[in-house]
Protein backbone atom coordinates (compact mmCIF):
# COMPACT_ATOMS: atom_id res chain seq x y z
CA UNK A 1 0.00 0.00 0.00
CA UNK A 2 1.63 3.21 -1.53
CA UNK A 3 -0.26 6.47 0.33
CA UNK A 4 1.04 9.99 -0.89
CA UNK A 5 -0.62 12.78 1.14
CA UNK A 6 0.05 16.33 -0.55
CA UNK A 7 -1.51 19.77 0.13
CA UNK A 8 -2.37 20.27 -3.94
CA UNK A 9 -3.92 17.47 -6.19
CA UNK A 10 -4.83 18.14 -9.64
CA UNK A 11 -7.56 16.18 -11.54
CA UNK A 12 -8.88 17.28 -14.99
CA UNK A 13 -9.21 20.68 -14.36
CA UNK A 14 -7.16 23.53 -12.49
CA UNK A 15 -7.51 23.69 -8.53
CA UNK A 16 -6.75 22.57 -5.24
CA UNK A 17 -8.09 21.24 -2.14
CA UNK A 18 -6.06 22.66 1.24
CA UNK A 19 -6.01 20.01 4.05
CA UNK A 20 -3.80 21.41 6.27
CA UNK A 21 -3.94 18.45 8.71
CA UNK A 22 -2.80 16.05 5.95
CA UNK A 23 0.34 14.70 7.43
CA UNK A 24 -1.78 13.53 10.37
CA UNK A 25 -4.78 12.02 8.52
CA UNK A 26 -1.79 9.97 6.44
CA UNK A 27 0.29 8.62 9.48
CA UNK A 28 -2.99 7.90 11.51
CA UNK A 29 -4.68 6.17 8.04
CA UNK A 30 -1.53 4.25 8.08
CA UNK A 31 -1.70 2.82 11.35
CA UNK A 32 -5.89 1.67 10.96
CA UNK A 33 -4.65 0.45 7.66
CA UNK A 34 -1.95 -1.70 9.44
CA UNK A 35 -4.05 -2.98 12.32
CA UNK A 36 -6.45 -3.91 10.34
CA UNK A 37 -4.37 -5.96 8.02
CA UNK A 38 -2.75 -7.46 11.24
CA UNK A 39 -6.14 -8.50 12.26
CA UNK A 40 -7.27 -9.70 8.93
CA UNK A 41 -3.95 -12.41 8.43
CA UNK A 42 -4.68 -13.38 11.62
CA UNK A 43 -8.12 -14.33 11.72
CA UNK A 44 -7.46 -16.14 8.19
CA UNK A 45 -3.91 -17.95 9.82
CA UNK A 46 -6.50 -19.21 12.66
CA UNK A 47 -8.35 -21.26 9.68
CA UNK A 48 -5.17 -22.17 7.74
CA UNK A 49 -4.93 -19.91 5.35
CA UNK A 50 -1.63 -17.80 5.62
CA UNK A 51 -1.19 -14.28 3.97
CA UNK A 52 1.77 -11.98 3.72
CA UNK A 53 2.56 -8.87 5.39
CA UNK A 54 0.80 -5.77 4.16
CA UNK A 55 3.27 -3.57 3.93
CA UNK A 56 2.84 0.68 4.03
CA UNK A 57 4.85 3.71 2.72
CA UNK A 58 3.67 7.17 3.17
CA UNK A 59 5.20 10.53 1.83
CA UNK A 60 3.75 14.42 1.59
CA UNK A 61 3.94 16.05 -1.78
CA UNK A 62 1.85 17.19 -4.85
CA UNK A 63 1.02 14.68 -7.17
CA UNK A 64 -1.67 14.38 -10.43
CA UNK A 65 -4.12 12.49 -9.20
CA UNK A 66 -7.52 11.46 -11.92
CA UNK A 67 -8.52 9.52 -14.56
CA UNK A 68 -5.68 8.26 -16.74
CA UNK A 69 -7.68 5.93 -19.01
CA UNK A 70 -9.66 8.04 -21.08
CA UNK A 71 -13.35 7.61 -21.97
CA UNK A 72 -13.64 3.96 -22.87
CA UNK A 73 -11.07 2.91 -19.97
CA UNK A 74 -11.19 4.44 -16.41
CA UNK A 75 -8.12 4.43 -14.67
CA UNK A 76 -8.17 6.68 -11.88
CA UNK A 77 -4.47 7.27 -10.42
CA UNK A 78 -1.83 9.24 -8.95
CA UNK A 79 1.35 10.31 -10.44
CA UNK A 80 4.60 11.90 -9.24
CA UNK A 81 8.19 12.40 -7.87
CA UNK A 82 5.64 12.29 -4.33
CA UNK A 83 3.94 8.82 -5.44
CA UNK A 84 7.48 7.49 -6.32
CA UNK A 85 8.92 8.36 -3.01
CA UNK A 86 5.91 6.28 -0.98
CA UNK A 87 6.13 3.46 -3.06
CA UNK A 88 9.94 3.09 -2.91
CA UNK A 89 9.00 3.97 1.01
CA UNK A 90 6.79 1.02 0.77
CA UNK A 91 8.91 -1.36 -0.89
CA UNK A 92 11.78 -0.20 1.78
CA UNK A 93 9.83 -2.06 4.49
CA UNK A 94 10.66 -5.74 2.59
CA UNK A 95 14.22 -4.66 3.38
CA UNK A 96 14.18 -3.17 7.41
CA UNK A 97 11.42 -5.53 8.67
CA UNK A 98 8.96 -2.70 9.35
CA UNK A 99 5.19 -2.73 8.19
CA UNK A 100 4.94 1.05 8.21
CA UNK A 101 7.82 3.74 6.70
CA UNK A 102 6.85 7.31 6.24
CA UNK A 103 9.54 9.97 5.36
CA UNK A 104 10.85 12.52 7.72
CA UNK A 105 9.41 15.28 5.71
CA UNK A 106 5.71 13.85 6.53
CA UNK A 107 6.70 12.81 10.20
CA UNK A 108 7.76 16.55 11.04
CA UNK A 109 4.27 17.98 10.00
CA UNK A 110 2.66 15.86 12.34
CA UNK A 111 2.10 17.70 16.26
CA UNK A 112 3.72 15.76 18.34
CA UNK A 113 4.72 12.31 16.12
CA UNK A 114 5.61 8.94 17.51
CA UNK A 115 7.37 7.03 15.92
CA UNK A 116 11.02 5.51 15.59
CA UNK A 117 13.80 6.54 13.74
CA UNK A 118 14.11 4.23 10.70
CA UNK A 119 17.67 5.71 8.98
CA UNK A 120 18.45 7.80 6.25
CA UNK A 121 17.36 6.03 3.45
CA UNK A 122 19.24 6.46 -0.02
CA UNK A 123 16.18 5.22 -2.11
CA UNK A 124 16.65 3.30 -5.61
CA UNK A 125 16.80 5.79 -8.34
CA UNK A 126 17.24 9.12 -5.81
CA UNK A 127 20.98 11.11 -5.48
CA UNK A 128 19.66 12.42 -1.48
CA UNK A 129 18.90 10.23 1.18
CA UNK A 130 15.66 10.31 3.08
CA UNK A 131 15.23 10.43 6.47
CA UNK A 132 12.68 7.41 7.52
CA UNK A 133 10.46 6.71 10.51
CA UNK A 134 8.55 3.95 12.08
CA UNK A 135 5.09 5.26 13.25
CA UNK A 136 3.72 3.62 16.31
CA UNK A 137 0.46 4.60 18.31
CA UNK A 138 0.96 6.57 21.81
CA UNK A 139 1.26 4.08 24.11
CA UNK A 140 3.99 2.36 22.21
CA UNK A 141 5.62 5.64 22.02
CA UNK A 142 6.18 5.54 25.81
CA UNK A 143 7.22 2.18 26.39
CA UNK A 144 10.80 1.64 28.18
CA UNK A 145 11.22 -0.37 24.80
CA UNK A 146 11.03 2.43 22.34
CA UNK A 147 13.25 4.55 24.51
CA UNK A 148 16.04 2.26 24.81
CA UNK A 149 15.47 1.63 20.98
CA UNK A 150 16.03 5.50 20.53
CA UNK A 151 18.95 5.43 22.34
CA UNK A 152 20.56 2.39 20.36
CA UNK A 153 19.52 4.44 17.04
CA UNK A 154 21.23 7.67 18.52
CA UNK A 155 24.53 5.19 19.69
CA UNK A 156 24.67 3.90 16.00
CA UNK A 157 24.26 7.45 13.71
CA UNK A 158 26.97 8.71 16.24
CA UNK A 159 29.15 5.73 15.47
CA UNK A 160 29.47 4.86 19.31
CA UNK A 161 30.21 1.35 19.16
CA UNK A 162 28.12 0.53 22.51
CA UNK A 163 25.44 0.27 19.73
CA UNK A 164 25.83 -3.08 18.98
CA UNK A 165 25.12 -4.17 22.62
CA UNK A 166 22.34 -1.68 22.44
CA UNK A 167 20.67 -3.86 19.92
CA UNK A 168 21.35 -6.83 20.75
CA UNK A 169 20.23 -6.62 24.11
CA UNK A 170 16.50 -4.92 22.49
CA UNK A 171 16.75 -8.56 20.36
CA UNK A 172 17.38 -10.19 22.91
CA UNK A 173 14.26 -8.83 25.07
CA UNK A 174 12.26 -9.47 21.62
CA UNK A 175 12.96 -11.32 19.16
CA UNK A 176 10.13 -9.94 16.89
CA UNK A 177 11.54 -6.45 16.56
CA UNK A 178 12.89 -6.89 13.54
CA UNK A 179 13.77 -3.44 12.73
CA UNK A 180 16.48 -3.62 15.76
CA UNK A 181 17.57 -6.86 14.40
CA UNK A 182 18.04 -5.36 11.12
CA UNK A 183 20.40 -2.52 12.60
CA UNK A 184 22.03 -5.16 14.99
CA UNK A 185 23.08 -7.55 11.65
CA UNK A 186 24.09 -4.44 10.02
CA UNK A 187 27.48 -3.56 12.52
CA UNK A 188 28.00 -6.85 13.06
CA UNK A 189 28.78 -6.82 9.20
CA UNK A 190 31.04 -4.23 9.90
CA UNK A 191 28.41 -1.35 8.65
CA UNK A 192 27.80 2.01 11.20
CA UNK A 193 26.20 5.28 10.86
CA UNK A 194 22.52 5.95 9.94
CA UNK A 195 22.69 5.77 6.42
CA UNK A 196 21.24 2.67 4.57
CA UNK A 197 20.94 1.84 1.12
CA UNK A 198 17.88 0.23 -0.35
CA UNK A 199 18.74 -1.41 -3.31
CA UNK A 200 15.49 -3.19 -3.64
CA UNK A 201 12.93 -0.37 -3.41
Amino acid sequence: MTAGAGREFHSGTPGSADQPDHASRAVACSLELDAFASSFCDRWSRKGIPLGHTRIGAHAGTAVVGNFGGGRFFDYSAYGDTINVAARLQAANKTLGTRICVSGSLAEKVPDFCGRPVGNLLLRGRAEPIRAFEPLEVQQCASAETRAYITAFEELAAGDPRAIASFAALVGRNAEDRLASFHLRRLLNGESGAMVTISKS
